[in-house]
């Protein structure tokens, strides 16, 4: 990936984005990190600008995050980085409450294909009817 004179693509705005997506969502680098099947200090440099994710593990992120690869380039001054599924009520909880296993499967199930979504959203439903 290279970073040439376009504003749009530019080093600074990755890394900022990637760290605004964690943190919005409310993951840890540890959690991301282990989402991404790498150790926390490749993922604490990708947050520094140190070093930079490859075409695939941005895809991962954001797959993880709910963003297109786009959302990662955009000027972060222009972003609204809050995610409404994080901040309305649910029942008598905030999405945010979620517990880390909870967080976790969220991510897992982000990264699946609507093929394997819709099978789990299957599955849940015969579980929730079974009782």
């Amino acid at each position: 990936m290279s970073f040439g004179n376009e504003d749009f693509y530019t080093k600074e705005n990755l890394k900022v984005n990637i760290r605004r997506f964690r943190e919005s969502s409310k993951f840890t680098q540890t959690q991301i990190a282990v989402l991404m099947g790498t150790n926390r200090t490749t993922y604490t440099k990708w947050e520094s600008g140190d070093s930079l994710p490859n075409a695939i593990q941005l895809q991962k992120l954001a797959s993880i995050y709910g963003k297109r690869i786009d959302d990662f380039y955009t000027d972060h001054n222009a972003l609204m980085v809050s995610n409404p599924i994080f901040d309305k009520p649910h029942g008598n909880a905030f999405i945010s409450d979620l517990t880390k296993k909870e967080k976790v499967f969220l991510a897992k199930y982000r990264m699946l294909s609507d093929n394997d979504k819709e099978t789990i959203n299957k599955m849940i439903e015969e579980l929730r009817t079974k009782n």
